[in-house]
């Protein structure tokens, strides 16, 4: 996937990096970061502007699963239109709560 390689809030520069080490720079008029925890954007406004800046980390850390929906018909259906069954309820949030975690899926 490609990530934010680089920010200069001078300028507006957006560098976008892919996989493969090719760069895009472009610039932009206003810039929006929530690019996570180890951010370019806030790392480049901490350098350039006078602010007070905390960052404490949580000690547990957010696992992704996928949960992909079980075709019901022929095993070579080729479409999601045809007989689409997903292994959980599409309309609902489904919570398991652990002593120290809990388990979330939204299908």
């Amino acid at each position: 996937a490609e990530y934010m390689g680089g920010f200069d809030m001078r300028t507006g520069s957006v560098t976008i990096s892919s996989p493969d080490n090719q760069t895009v720079t472009k610039q932009y008029s206003f810039v929006i970061g929530c690019d996570g925890a180890n951010s370019v954007v806030r790392r480049e406004m901490i350098s350039r502007t006078v602010m007070d800046y905390k960052q404490h980390y949580i000690p547990h850390s957010y696992k992704e699963f996928r949960m992909p929906p079980a075709f019901s018909g022929p095993a070579d259906a080729s479409s999601y239109q045809n007989g689409v069954n997903f292994t959980l309820d599409p309309n609902y949030l489904h919570i398991w709560p652990r002593r120290t975690f809990m388990f979330i899926a939204l299908p």
